[in-house]
Protein backbone atom coordinates (compact mmCIF):
# COMPACT_ATOMS: atom_id res chain seq x y z
CA UNK A 1 0.00 0.00 0.00
CA UNK A 2 1.12 3.51 -0.73
CA UNK A 3 -0.86 4.95 2.18
CA UNK A 4 -2.62 3.83 5.34
CA UNK A 5 -6.11 5.02 4.43
CA UNK A 6 -7.82 5.26 1.08
CA UNK A 7 -9.09 8.66 -0.07
CA UNK A 8 -12.65 7.51 0.67
CA UNK A 9 -11.67 6.44 4.20
CA UNK A 10 -9.87 9.74 4.74
CA UNK A 11 -12.90 11.72 3.55
CA UNK A 12 -15.14 9.76 5.93
CA UNK A 13 -12.77 10.28 8.87
CA UNK A 14 -12.32 14.00 8.26
CA UNK A 15 -16.10 14.45 7.95
CA UNK A 16 -16.58 12.59 11.23
CA UNK A 17 -13.97 14.71 13.00
CA UNK A 18 -15.45 17.96 11.69
CA UNK A 19 -19.00 17.04 12.65
CA UNK A 20 -18.25 15.61 16.09
CA UNK A 21 -15.03 17.08 17.48
CA UNK A 22 -15.07 20.86 17.36
CA UNK A 23 -11.71 21.48 19.02
CA UNK A 24 -10.02 18.83 16.86
CA UNK A 25 -11.48 20.35 13.69
CA UNK A 26 -10.22 23.81 14.73
CA UNK A 27 -6.76 22.34 15.31
CA UNK A 28 -6.85 20.60 11.92
CA UNK A 29 -7.83 23.78 10.09
CA UNK A 30 -5.26 25.85 11.98
CA UNK A 31 -2.45 23.40 11.29
CA UNK A 32 -3.32 22.98 7.60
CA UNK A 33 -3.54 26.74 7.15
CA UNK A 34 -0.25 27.38 8.93
CA UNK A 35 1.51 24.73 6.85
CA UNK A 36 0.13 26.29 3.68
CA UNK A 37 1.36 29.71 4.82
CA UNK A 38 4.89 28.46 5.50
CA UNK A 39 4.79 27.93 9.26
CA UNK A 40 5.56 24.28 8.72
CA UNK A 41 7.96 23.34 11.50
CA UNK A 42 6.92 21.68 14.78
CA UNK A 43 7.87 24.75 16.83
CA UNK A 44 5.92 27.15 14.59
CA UNK A 45 2.89 24.86 14.65
CA UNK A 46 3.10 24.73 18.46
CA UNK A 47 2.96 28.54 18.56
CA UNK A 48 -0.07 28.51 16.29
CA UNK A 49 -1.86 25.92 18.44
CA UNK A 50 -1.29 28.04 21.54
CA UNK A 51 -3.64 30.61 19.98
CA UNK A 52 -6.62 28.25 20.33
CA UNK A 53 -5.45 26.40 23.44
CA UNK A 54 -3.90 28.90 25.81
CA UNK A 55 -4.56 26.61 28.76
CA UNK A 56 -2.28 23.85 27.40
CA UNK A 57 1.23 23.44 28.76
CA UNK A 58 4.12 23.38 26.29
CA UNK A 59 4.36 19.59 26.63
CA UNK A 60 0.64 19.16 26.04
CA UNK A 61 0.79 21.43 23.00
CA UNK A 62 3.64 19.37 21.52
CA UNK A 63 1.77 16.14 22.19
CA UNK A 64 -1.44 17.44 20.62
CA UNK A 65 0.42 18.83 17.58
CA UNK A 66 2.18 15.51 17.06
CA UNK A 67 -1.15 13.66 17.28
CA UNK A 68 -2.92 15.94 14.82
CA UNK A 69 0.02 15.83 12.39
CA UNK A 70 0.09 12.03 12.61
CA UNK A 71 -3.63 11.80 11.87
CA UNK A 72 -3.29 14.25 8.97
CA UNK A 73 -0.40 12.20 7.60
CA UNK A 74 -2.38 8.95 7.90
CA UNK A 75 -5.28 10.59 6.06
CA UNK A 76 -2.94 11.73 3.29
CA UNK A 77 -3.40 15.45 3.93
CA UNK A 78 0.19 16.29 4.87
CA UNK A 79 3.59 14.85 4.23
CA UNK A 80 6.95 15.37 5.90
CA UNK A 81 10.27 16.59 4.60
CA UNK A 82 13.40 15.91 6.67
CA UNK A 83 16.63 17.85 6.48
CA UNK A 84 19.03 16.28 8.96
CA UNK A 85 17.29 16.47 12.33
CA UNK A 86 14.85 19.15 11.16
CA UNK A 87 11.40 18.27 9.87
CA UNK A 88 8.92 20.41 8.01
CA UNK A 89 5.49 19.60 6.66
CA UNK A 90 3.73 20.33 3.41
CA UNK A 91 0.17 19.90 2.20
CA UNK A 92 -0.69 17.22 -0.31
CA UNK A 93 -3.28 17.82 -3.04
CA UNK A 94 -5.87 16.24 -0.77
CA UNK A 95 -4.71 18.50 2.06
CA UNK A 96 -5.18 21.58 -0.12
CA UNK A 97 -8.65 20.35 -1.10
CA UNK A 98 -9.60 19.67 2.51
CA UNK A 99 -8.38 23.08 3.67
CA UNK A 100 -10.44 24.77 0.95
CA UNK A 101 -13.50 22.80 2.09
CA UNK A 102 -12.86 23.74 5.72
CA UNK A 103 -12.60 27.43 4.81
CA UNK A 104 -15.85 27.23 2.86
CA UNK A 105 -17.63 25.62 5.84
CA UNK A 106 -16.46 28.26 8.29
CA UNK A 107 -17.83 31.17 6.24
Amino acid sequence: YKRSLSEEESDFLISHLLENLERESKAIELILENIRNGSASPSKLNLALKKIARDWSDDMTSTMRAGVISRLHEMGLVDRKKNGTQVSYFLTKQGEKTLSELKARSK
